[in-house]
């Protein structure tokens, strides 16, 4: 009988890791985890508290550690070297808007990055791991309920998604209700550029290849991006991208996507 996966709210996404650390009973100096080449210096820092990274797959590991980078969704090799190796599979979801379809043991998302407010998402179908997170509730309830009352005080949310989340605060859920795009409270710039790209589901960053107008360039910012979206047999190259907080402060920006929208790097979305 398959378990559904339950979605438990906590303060953010980096403060999962502790959490999964802790009922894994990670050593931080035992505990090998396989990692991308490229990770934030905040997760980087937050992973090296709990377990010792390594990025080549020569050393032995018992963890895997899947970043979907800027949103965009790993492939399902990296999923199956996990399963056959028999690693415990983290996902960290961070980037991507909040869904249920998780495929590792446990994921994490942070709310924040298209929410007006700092909590986030475990996720796990291992009852034994929801056991141990309902049992700390108790504590962490009242900081969670009191944060995201106070923000969302301040900024609009769909009725539906709030209390979806207020819910889950006390009792584990079923599902996520699935995020559609029009419901999302972003900037309209935003809501246009998925319009115009024709997607579902918005990336944290919005990234094109190569083939971008030169003076167009100007807009974009540029990071590395590992365009095989394989851990485990990376293509990085430096790529322009759009952030939120870039669209929110140029209306031409919208011009500048319609103009090169065949450019959009679009696998792995609208997937998850």
């Amino acid at each position: 009988m398959k378990v559904l996966n339950k979605i438990m709210a906590i303060s953010s996404g980096r403060i999962s890791l502790k959490y999964i650390a802790e009922f894994y009973n990670f050593n931080r100096y035992e505990t090998k985890i396989l990692i991308p080449y490229y990770l934030s210096n905040c997760i980087l820092d937050t992973i090296c508290k709990y377990v010792y990274p390594v990025t080549d797959t020569r050393i032995k590991h018992s963890v895997l550690f899947v970043y979907h980078q800027f949103g965009y969704r790993q492939v399902e090799e990296v999923f199956e070297y996990g399963r056959n190796k028999n690693l415990i599979i983290i996902e960290d979801c961070a980037n991507m808007t909040p869904s249920n379809n998780v495929t590792g043991d446990v994921a994490f998302f942070s709310l924040s990055k298209f929410f007006n407010y700092n909590d986030g998402l475990i996720i796990t179908a291992n009852k034994e791991f929801q056991a141990m997170m309902m049992s700390k509730y108790n504590t962490l309830s009242n900081k969670i309920l009191y944060n995201i009352v106070k923000y969302t005080r301040q900024y609009a949310l769909e009725s539906d998604i709030l209390t979806s989340m207020l819910y889950s605060i006390y009792q584990f859920i079923d599902y996520f209700p699935e995020v559609k795009i029009s419901k999302l409270k972003l900037n309209s710039n935003i809501l246009n550029v998925c319009k115009l790209l024709e997607i579902k589901t918005p990336p944290h960053r919005f990234v094109f290849d190569n083939t971008i107008q030169l003076n167009d360039k100007h807009h974009f910012e540029y990071y590395r991006f590992d365009k095989n979206r394989n851990m485990l047999n990376p293509s990085f190259e430096l790529l322009p991208a759009l952030s939120y907080d870039r669209l929110k402060e140029d209306q031409r920006l919208l011009d500048v996507v319609a103009r090169n929208k065949s450019s959009f790097i679009v696998d792995g979305l609208d997937r998850i």
